[in-house]
């Protein structure tokens, strides 16, 4: 799980860029898993590997203009388990990445 950190201001600037980048591709979102295997709105896109590339590279010019830093985190599900075993804490929280 990732994300990205910025202010308010920046925020709010980032998703009328955002909302413009993909205009700009005719893509209402964007999905990793959905783009990476050319489903969804990106079917159209299959085997375009210039055009994918491009996308990306401007999609990250878009996200590097705009945010101050980013952060990633990793719960192994294995260690999830194994904690929700003992603390029943899947009562509350669904799954590793809530």
């Amino acid at each position: 799980m990732g994300g990205w950190i910025a202010s308010a201001k920046e925020w709010d600037n980032f998703e009328i860029d955002w909302k413009l980048f993909l205009a700009s591709y005719k893509v209402s979102y964007f999905h990793m898993r959905e783009f990476a295997h050319s489903r969804g709105p990106y079917e159209k896109w299959k085997n375009t590997d210039s055009f994918r590339a491009r996308f990306i590279r401007e999609a990250w010019g878009v996200i590097k203009y705009r945010v101050e830093g980013g952060f990633v985190s990793l719960v192994q599900h294995i260690l999830f388990n194994r904690v929700n075993q003992f603390y029943e804490s899947q009562e509350k929280i669904p799954n590793c990445y809530a």
